[in-house]
């Protein structure tokens, strides 16, 4: 079980890097919660659009 929390641990950052957002989607539970220090994200559609968004900057 550790193995494959790890690797999909792995995978969402490597597709976060490439801005691969289908890929980083995969790697999210569809009812995620997000706790950040500038916002509160509820649901997969909501946290990958923030990452697009902030994938702008990179």
């Amino acid at each position: 079980m550790t193995d494959t929390n790890l690797n999909k641990a792995i995978s969402y950052y490597i597709a976060m890097r490439d801005k691969n957002f289908e890929e980083m989607a995969s790697c999210l539970h569809p009812n995620i919660n997000f706790i950040g220090p500038l916002s509160i994200m509820d649901g997969k559609e909501s946290v990958v659009e923030a990452a697009k968004n902030f994938s702008m900057f990179f």
